[in-house]
């Protein structure tokens, strides 16, 4: 009864937050602003139409000539201004960007009729954005298909000034790894127990020991985007809006593409091994390789267009549906290799075993799919995006957005170069669904409502072996954990030191409401409301071949948890947690000609969780729940002095929850050495920043 009272509450407490105020966390769109006037006379023009060619979006001015043209997505267009008795201009080449607002005057010329398509400019893109009020980077489409090697989000992320590191460990302008955050469609992807990155890669692959690996860090955190499937990436280096937070270092910024009305399509393929050479793998029956190559494959595939069943078989047989257009778009990448600085090793087990060809299945919509034989490589990795937009009116829009991940990847130490495969191995599965609803209620105001439900499964273990299974390799090695028969310093036979089982899965459910109004042309308010919603189970066993007899139910022991093999190893950590988090904010945009202010309030919030939410000394008390605050003031002041010079001014108060794996830990253990608790009292990192 009592567990129900707190689900009740909880329920009840959002509903109040999401009637209170508007919501979201990160823009997805920008806006066309500017103004319409008569050529020669300079007056403005009321009631020109000013439209976004081969879009149904566009805007009439109002009594002084000005328009502007809300939620407009990220890409290149051609704006078309019109009004009988002039002639018509049209600008091209017109780049939309993210929560910027690109500025077009139009000069119409007065004409007494109409022959031809009017005018046509070329837009400029500025050399300054004027309205960015801090440090930040922007790839569009064809940006990002210039560059070389790039696999995901992150390898664009890598390439930016003030951006140091690869995959997992990037730093921004000096701050620790796991204080950006990745924002795909305005949805967060994190990791909230594992986010802060230990190691480097290089220390990751390269460590010559047989210590435990402690870089528990899920690769997926960010949840990849394929590169081939982003329609822009905003990298923010600097300070940054109060619709941002939980972040002290950076955010990144991820719009994907959408189908479009034309068909498009690509394929691409890329191998380090084309041709035959003569470099094998030191183990197995490996094929021969090319000199230095690292045996790596890689392809991407992306297609879209209109959705043909309700495009062209439905209405061929008469079938009308309540939709004005329903469109698609898919995208995948698959990456092999067995690149492992500095050693090129392939990956085959020292007797002679192929493991290349090791079964695996991939899910589709939730779907297992096929299992098939797949090259079994050093690291293997698939991501997919794929969204599925329905334009019920000009009005109303909405996109059903599934994202995979999918790796298994096996870590290198000299040490086990005899015994590759007993070193440590981890597997990751990543499924996320969004569904999203965009209302437009007015040409000045429109909302966004969005639902995500994101599964993250990450397993750890020594060579792929289960704790009873390293138990029973210790006895067999007479109680040791690894051999060096030759005394070489390499081992013949055994695992990892510490033999680290680790097993956890998080499921984040999330609910977000977006309202943005352009209240007057110099002002446009934002306000926001995002809840998050986690259950997350974890179990973790180091030194599983330990035996306690103290803890063994089969011979009158008492388990000192509820996980699996109870007996074994000296620190166990097993449970189940289901913390809360949010954020509310306002904000105001407010524009000049030479003067632009972003100015806003943020406050974010959140609980431990109803398991260990009696143990939390300081909180305010919200409908029973005990809540922690964070208050974060945001000003960012941008002043255009000429075409090509800018003075920018930022000021924020930025905050991020810690780990909760160091709220959550509970090591339990049957030697003398100190026992580890966590903490539910922790606060946020906090920072002041100027700039």
């Amino acid at each position: 009864m009592k567990s129900l009272q707190r689900i009740l509450t909880v329920r009840a407490l959002c509903a109040i937050l999401f009637v209170l105020y508007g919501a979201l966390f990160a823009g997805t769109t920008g806006k066309i602003a500017g103004r319409v006037i008569e050529k020669d006379s300079r007056e403005g023009l009321m009631g020109a139409n000013v439209m976004i060619n081969g879009t149904s979006m566009g805007a009439a001015t109002d009594a002084n000539g000005y328009f502007f043209i809300l939620q407009v997505p990220p890409g290149t267009y051609s704006v078309k201004a019109t009004m009988i008795g002039y002639e018509a201009v049209t600008f091209t080449n017109v780049k939309v960007a993210v929560d910027l607002t690109t500025k077009l005057d139009f000069k119409l010329a007065s004409t007494v009729l109409q022959f031809n398509e009017g005018v046509i400019v070329v837009a400029e893109r500025p050399i300054i954005e004027k309205d960015v009020t801090f440090s930040s980077h922007r790839l569009g489409e064809e940006g990002i298909k210039n560059m070389p090697t790039v696999l995901d989000v992150r390898d664009v992320v890598a390439r930016q000034p003030g951006v140091v590191g690869e995959g997992l460990h990037i730093n921004v302008r000096g701050g620790r790894t796991g204080e950006m955050l990745y924002v795909v469609d305005g949805v967060s992807s994190r990791d909230p127990s594992y986010n802060q990155a230990m190691r480097t890669t290089e220390e990751q692959v390269n460590q010559f020991t047989s210590n435990p690996v402690d870089e528990l860090t899920s690769r997926s955190a960010g949840l990849s985007v394929p590169a081939n499937a982003i329609a822009e990436v905003e990298v923010i280096t600097g300070g940054f809006n109060a619709e941002y937070g939980n972040a002290m270092s950076g955010i990144v910024n991820i719009v994907t593409k959408e189908g479009s009305a034309k068909h498009t399509g690509r394929v691409l393929y890329i191998t380090d091994d084309a041709g035959s050479g003569s470099f094998k793998s030191p183990y197995g029956n490996g094929e021969g390789l090319r000199t230095y190559s690292h045996n790596t494959d890689r392809a991407e595939v992306s297609f879209g267009g209109p959705e043909p069943i309700t495009t062209y078989l439905l209405p061929a047989l008469g079938v009308r549906l309540p939709v004005q257009e329903i469109s698609y778009f898919v995208s995948g990448t698959a990456n092999f290799t067995d690149m492992t600085p500095v050693f090129d090793l392939s990956y085959y087990a020292p007797n002679g075993e192929n493991r290349s060809l090791d079964k695996r299945r991939l899910k589709f919509l939730g779907v297992d799919g096929l299992a098939f034989g797949i090259p079994n490589r050093m690291d293997n990795r698939y991501n997919s995006l794929s969204n599925l937009t329905l334009r019920f009116s000009s009005q109303l829009k909405m996109v059903y957005t599934y994202q995979t991940e999918r790796n298994w990847y096996d870590e290198y130490n000299h040490a086990f170069s005899n015994i590759p495969e007993n070193f440590w191995q981890r597997e990751e599965d990543v499924e996320s669904h969004a569904l999203k609803l965009t209302h437009t209620i007015s040409e000045k105001t429109y909302y966004d409502f969005s639902l995500s439900h994101r599964n993250n499964h990450y397993v750890m273990t020594p060579g792929g072996m289960l704790p009873h299974e390293v138990r029973q390799l210790y006895l067999d090695l007479g109680e040791r954990t690894a051999i060096d028969d030759d005394q070489d310093g390499f081992y013949e036979r055994g695992f990892p030191a510490r033999g680290t089982y680790h097993n956890r899965r998080m499921k984040t459910s999330a609910a977000k409401l977006d309202l943005t109004s352009q209240l007057h042309r110099r002002h446009q308010i934002k306000s926001g409301l995002e809840m998050n919603y986690y259950e997350i189970k974890q179990g973790e066993i180091k030194y599983p071949y330990w035996y306690n007899s103290r803890w063994d139910p089969e011979v009158g022991g008492t388990p000192v948890d509820d996980g699996p093999w109870p007996a074994l190893g000296i620190f166990r950590d097993f449970y189940f947690r289901t913390p809360i988090a949010g954020a509310f904010y306002l904000q105001d945009k407010i524009e000049y000609e030479n003067l632009i202010v972003n100015i806003g309030l943020r406050w974010d919030f959140c609980s431990p969780g109803e398991q260990i939410e009696d143990q939390v000394d300081e909180g305010t008390d919200v409908f029973g729940k005990k809540l922690k605050f964070t208050f974060n003031p945001r000003l960012g002041i941008s002043h255009p002095i000429t075409e090509h010079d800018v003075l920018y001014f930022q000021f924020g108060r930025f905050t991020q929850s810690v780990d909760y794996q160091f709220l959550f830990l509970q090591d339990t253990q049957s030697s003398g050495a100190l026992q580890l608790f966590g903490n539910p009292n922790i606060g946020s990192e906090e920072t002041t920043q100027y700039e």
